[in-house]
């Protein structure tokens, strides 16, 4: 799923949230299960949605998790010395 994909998927959800009750409660509590419910797909590993009440409506904040280790890292890693690995990049949808 491209990225444009996720966040057309995501502005669904909020979208369906603000007409839909139960919608936009899952969405709060469990927005991975609420975008699943909306579009009929799961998103893809490595990406979280964080959905947050913004006055009357819900704006998403989606985080994609780079597990990926480069190769000046995996040095750093073998020579013994501190490495901050993960990184994390916030899109903010809405």
């Amino acid at each position: 799923m491209a990225k444009e994909e996720i966040q057309d998927s995501i502005r669904k959800v909020i979208k369906e949230a603000s007409k839909d009750s139960k919608i936009r409660a899952l969405a709060l509590k469990d927005p991975s299960a609420a975008f699943k419910q909306v579009t009929g797909s799961k998103l893809p590993a490595g990406i979280r949605l964080n959905m947050v009440e913004e006055g009357q409506g819900l704006s998403g904040n989606l985080e994609v998790l780079d597990t990926e280790l480069t190769d000046e890292q995996l040095e750093s890693v073998a020579g013994g010395t501190p490495c901050r690995c993960g990184r994390t990049n916030v899109l903010r949808v809405g």
